[in-house]
């Protein structure tokens, strides 16, 4: 069971100040349906560390976006300023890099960049949208009901 700020707060007061253990709280306090093995874990750790925070280095260690990866993907993922159009695609870098597509995404995320492919369209100007307009009024007039 995963215990709240409030819940963490109260235990930390309550075994700091009155010195109440697991089964202490656990009478005191049946409304919150704490586990038993979960404060008592949570007291291990306040006793251990005095404090009610995650050891540092706890929890899955980040290998794909380390500092060498955020900048080669931060060098590939953008056009060079004298060569235009010289990006790589996430597909391209992630197995290039042997990581992840969702890491490489993660990492042009973290560096506020935006990674896109521009779609071509085709001209605007005004000789195309005039026979546009008549290839459209035929092929109207052919189908109309």
């Amino acid at each position: 069971m995963v215990l709240t700020q409030d819940d963490r707060a109260t235990i930390a007061t309550c075994f700091n100040e009155k010195g109440w253990r697991g089964a202490r709280l656990m009478k005191e306090f049946p409304g919150r349906r704490w586990n038993r093995s979960t404060v008592n874990r949570f007291i291990k750790r306040l006793e251990e560390t005095g404090s009610s925070k995650r050891k540092v280095g706890s929890g899955r260690p980040r290998s794909a976006r380390s500092a060498a990866n955020r900048d080669t993907v931060g060098n590939e993922i953008l056009s060079q300023e004298d060569q235009p159009g010289t990006h790589k695609s996430q597909r391209k870098l992630a197995t290039q890099m042997n990581i992840g597509q969702s890491s490489v995404s993660r990492i042009v995320k973290d560096l506020g960049l935006k990674s896109y492919r521009r779609i071509q369209v085709s001209r605007k100007d005004v000789n195309v949208r005039g026979k546009r307009r008549v290839r459209c009024r035929k092929l109207y007039d052919l189908y109309k009901f």
